[in-house]
């Protein structure tokens, strides 16, 4: 098992989700990319990274506490918990990862803030390094950002 500084390369794991969804594509199975589609390849390579402290669909441990009314509680996609400081404490949390899968009309802007204001609420009161995923078809991430002003100059790499 590798050392939480292993992600200092934080680049490897959208590589291995570019070629996943590369090697996928080429066995024609497109049609079913998501981003429940993604958790494969993403809990894939953490396990091999860290092994048992990795957990996914973990309950946000700030919003969990104050979550009314229907629905399940906020839940982050996934994260890496570190060791017990004593038995009664929760493990604290080291890094947290949220993926989002950018399809013609489900994704939102308002989505993906909302993943980030959860990522940084870890990051604040847990000093923890938080990642944010976002994948799609070419068109519907220039779809999704065309005339938005929340986002300004993004350049879209060309891929397959």
């Amino acid at each position: 098992m590798k050392s939480f500084s292993a992600m200092k390369h934080p680049r490897y794991i959208t590589e291995v989700i570019e070629y996943w969804l590369n090697f996928e594509s080429l066995c024609k199975r497109h049609c079913l990319f998501s981003e429940s589609y993604m958790v494969y390849p993403i809990g894939q390579y953490l396990r091999e990274m860290y092994g048992d402290k990795i957990s996914a669909e973990y309950p946000h441990p700030i919003l969990k506490t104050v979550k009314t009314g229907g629905g399940d509680k906020p839940r982050i996609d996934f994260v890496v918990l570190g060791d017990k400081i004593n038995k009664e404490d929760e493990r604290p949390i080291e890094f947290a990862l949220e993926n989002k899968w950018c399809s013609e009309n489900a994704t939102t802007i308002e989505n993906i803030i909302k993943d980030i204001i959860r990522l940084e609420l870890i990051a604040y009161n847990y000093n923890a390094s938080c990642y944010f995923i976002l994948a799609g078809k070419n068109k519907h991430l220039k779809i999704l950002f065309k005339n938005n002003t929340y986002f300004l100059n993004i350049s879209f790499v060309e891929g397959s």
